[in-house]
């Protein structure tokens, strides 16, 4: 039997998610010195690195329009590693550990503010839930509501800790079984291609961590927990999932927004440009023909050119004769030069890049019907809008190529405003 390898950092990270944690289950066999290593010491690191890739993550995608839900995922991130951090720390000094640490604290705000995201952005991709989505999730919730039941239950009738105990002992399962509850409809969304590709990687971090969690709530109520036990395992996979996921997206969003732009007529026999810089252009058109004829004129005055198009860029070059113009191919195929549809984040950052590293350039984005299809129009104006504010700001050009058929009245006009239709 032969087994392909995977082409795509998505299928080359799930590949990794489950080598980690197969590679962490002879952890469990440990001694209790190595387990208290691997959860006072290594798993807190992790977290860190988590929590400083979450961060960089963000800075890359500081120019976009969706910046903003990068910094609540950053502060929840380094709520979690400071719980960790606290967490050994009071085993260190004290010799009485308090059942209630700041660690809780800061875990417990990282949950509500992960939590509160989840359910935003399940909110805001909204749409119609397939039935076995909803089998799925009843499917989880048989077992979860006798877990919940019993978790929830032996904490509240015990009498040998607090109301406040009982409180934060309480409220890790309920959210742990609310953040579950969001995650298996964030992955269908990811799947049907809504969500970008940082959404895997917190999903999947957020599996392990919440049945890791589930795990110590239920262990700890009936007694049986231990330090390096499973639930320990799924945390270290958790952070080391996140970590490994948000590295692979940054190496991938650098490949895109390092793409040197070139002309593709030196200036000794360039004509002169007839496009206007700091304006956005539309054609209108089902094939994009005459928007590709208006990109070559633009290419033949020594102007530096980034095509995104729906074409394959070997269909692309051979039509036009282009060798050094910059072609990105907007798919959801598994390529080396492809820009998946959902990814807003990489698609604006890659552009407004370009621009910047450029001192004379134009931008052809064919596949505006793509964005709207997966994603939605509101999210696909968003982009447009900042990208127009860019292209006024480094005087540049903007070819958008449009369909009208697939646009209301309404949405045409607001693609429109502020552009400049060419015919």
């Amino acid at each position: 039997m032969r087994f392909a390898l995977p082409r795509t950092t998505r299928g080359w990270f799930l590949v990794a998610a489950v080598l980690v944690f197969a590679a962490s289950m002879p952890l469990l066999w440990a001694n209790d010195e190595q387990a208290e290593f691997v959860a006072n010491v290594v798993t807190p690191a992790i977290s860190v690195l988590a929590a400083f890739l979450s961060f960089s993550l963000y800075w890359t995608n500081r120019k976009t329009p969706f910046r903003r839900i990068g910094v609540f995922f950053v502060i929840a991130f380094a709520l979690f590693a400071a719980g960790w951090i606290a967490w050994p720390i009071y085993h260190q000094l004290m010799d009485d550990v308090p059942p209630v640490t700041l660690a809780d604290a800061f875990w417990l705000a990282g949950y509500i503010i992960i939590a509160s995201v989840l359910a935003t952005t399940v909110l805001k991709t909204w749409t119609r839930i397939p039935n076995s989505v909803l089998a799925a999730e009843l499917a989880f919730w048989v077992p979860m509501s006798v877990m919940l039941e019993f978790t929830v239950y032996t904490t509240a009738k015990s009498t040998d800790i607090t109301v406040i105990e009982k409180v934060v002992y309480s409220m890790y399962p309920i959210l742990d079984s609310i953040m579950l509850t969001l995650l298996i409809v964030l992955v269908w969304l990811y799947k049907r291609g809504r969500l970008e590709d940082y959404w895997l990687s917190i999903s999947v971090s957020m599996l392990f961590w919440t049945v890791g969690d589930l795990l110590y709530a239920f262990t700890t109520a009936s007694g049986e927990y231990s330090i390096g036990s499973l639930p320990d395992i799924l945390y270290l996979c958790s952070y080391t999932v996140l970590a490994m996921g948000f590295a692979m997206i940054i190496r991938s969003k650098q490949r895109f927004s390092s793409i040197t732009p070139e002309p593709e007529r030196t200036l000794d026999d360039a004509r002169p440009i007839t496009l206007e810089a700091k304006k956005t252009y539309i054609v209108w058109g089902s094939d994009g023909k005459r928007a590709y004829e208006i990109m070559m004129e633009a290419l033949d005055t020594g102007l530096e050119g980034l095509i995104i198009a729906r074409k394959h860029p070997n269909t692309i070059r051979e039509q036009y004769g282009l060798k050094k113009t910059a072609i990105l191919w907007l798919s959801t195929t598994a390529n080396q030069n492809v820009i998946n549809p959902a990814n807003f984040g990489i698609l604006t950052d890659t552009i407004i890049r370009f621009i910047e590293r450029g001192s004379n350039t134009i931008v052809l984005l064919d596949g505006f019907e793509s964005l709207v299809t997966y994603n939605d129009f509101r999210k696909a104006l968003l982009v447009i809008d900042h990208l127009k504010d860019v292209i006024i700001h480094r005087k540049s050009r903007l070819i958008l190529v449009l369909d009208r058929i697939t646009l209301t009245d309404k949405e045409a006009a607001l693609v429109e405003k502020g552009t400049t239709v060419l015919t």
